[in-house]
């Protein structure tokens, strides 16, 4: 056993704790889970030696897009605050390539990291009830807003984008573990996990991963192979649920419902008058003048906040904030249409393959792709999907769920 080997083989049972624990480690904050990553993307230096993690589409498409935002950072008018969040980007590639090479010589951590996930859900379904029903959560933590359930999280009001990141990710499991051993027993608890999932974001008054939640369901029934009963009997009861969710008198329906459509001002044909609320619409048409000006690489990342309080960019004190609240608009004003560019061509992959999964399954009878992939795709596509309201690219947090 070389020096290499013998390292890997004394630190290795540490490593995959610290990938077992990460989605614990994201409910208790960003410090932990941060230095996980970091102490995972440090480690991979000493053992990836295989050509393989360097000479692939991932390596090379993250390298080019960490070389740009750091050409982007340097040539900014905020550089030291564009930097901070630039160059140890380069940290979530690593963590990642760490990841992929201790799966590919230890897969029973799959099981450890399905448990440790089942046990963070069932944990956050049962706490958001209990603090629904008795107005304060396990730890004694009171609700922030009446219309906001936020359990172990308190005030950071992110428990439904937790529990919305990673259900697809439980659902790929789920068939992970389904088609290794050949019966429903890991399959079944996940899907009713799903309903209560969505009772459970709806609870948490998070407008954006509700939706998304609801969208990625829809997905699993429209691209997933076999399973035609249980599908159609999901669907049903989705509906329901969902029915009863979005019309039945509450302040968690009031806050989603009634006042998603207030902030959008439906004219009298039916149409909204701002895209999502006026407060969007403004930091959505700042970005776009911002990338307007500087389209090859942009204003640099996390400059928006600043770069917003310009007259020639700001329209009222709506306009600014930390970040546009859309991840192609922030790429395109942030890292210009290379940036941009980057992120299409990841959604025409993702797009591309699930399209061709639905049409070789119902032309060709034929898997293009298995479930535990399927899920996969859907899980990415729900996180950079363009067409709503987001959180910061480049927050440490999101990055981290996106890159686990």
């Amino acid at each position: 056993m070389n020096k290499n080997n013998f390292f890997y083989f004394k630190t290795s049972n540490q490593l995959n704790y610290l990938i077992i624990f990460l989605p614990i480690f994201l409910i208790t904050g960003p410090f932990l889970s941060d230095l996980s990553i970091s102490i995972l993307a440090l480690i991979s230096f000493f053992f990836l030696k295989n050509k393989k993690f360097f000479n692939n589409y991932f390596f090379i498409t993250f390298f080019i897009f960490w070389i740009l935002i750091v050409i982007s950072s340097l040539v900014s008018e905020n550089k030291i605050m564009a930097l901070k969040s630039s160059f140890f980007y380069f940290r979530f590639c690593f963590f990642s390539l760490c990841v992929w090479l201790i799966l590919e010589r230890e897969k029973q951590i799959l099981k450890y990291i399905y448990i440790a996930l089942l046990l963070c859900f069932s944990l956050l379904i049962f706490d958001s009830i209990f603090q629904y029903l008795s107005g304060s959560n396990i730890f004694n933590k009171e609700i922030i807003q009446k219309d906001r359930i936020s359990s172990f999280f308190g005030d950071e009001l992110i428990m439904g984008s937790y529990l919305m990141r990673f259900s697809p990710f439980l659902m790929a499991l789920s068939f992970y573990f389904y088609k290794k051993k050949k019966h429903e027993k890991f399959l079944i608890p996940s899907v009713i996990f799903l309903f209560l999932v969505q009772i459970t974001i709806f609870l948490s008054g998070e407008r954006s991963s509700f939706i998304l939640f609801n969208f990625s369901i829809l997905l699993f029934l429209i691209f997933l192979n076999d399973f035609k009963k249980i599908r159609f009997l999901i669907f049903i009861f989705y509906l329901i649920i969902l029915t009863l969710l979005l019309t039945i008198d509450s302040p968690f329906k009031k806050r989603i419902v009634d006042l998603t459509l207030k902030q959008a001002q439906i004219n009298e044909i039916g149409f909204p008058n701002y895209i999502f609320s006026k407060q969007h619409n403004e930091h959505y048409l700042s970005a776009w003048k911002m990338f307007l000006d500087n389209k090859l690489i942009g204003i640099g990342p996390k400059n928006f906040r600043e770069i917003c309080k310009k007259d020639k960019y700001n329209f009222s004190e709506l306009t600014c904030s930390s970040h546009p609240h859309n991840i192609p608009l922030q790429l395109l004003s942030e890292t210009g249409i290379i940036g941009f560019l980057i992120y299409l061509i990841l959604n025409i992959v993702i797009w591309y393959n699930l399209i061709k999964s639905l049409f070789s399954k119902l032309f060709f009878k034929k898997k293009y792709l298995n479930n535990f992939q399927l899920s996969l795709l859907i899980n990415i596509a729900i996180l950079i999907w363009p067409i709503m309201p987001n959180g910061n690219f480049f927050n440490n947090w999101l990055s981290i769920t996106i890159y686990y």
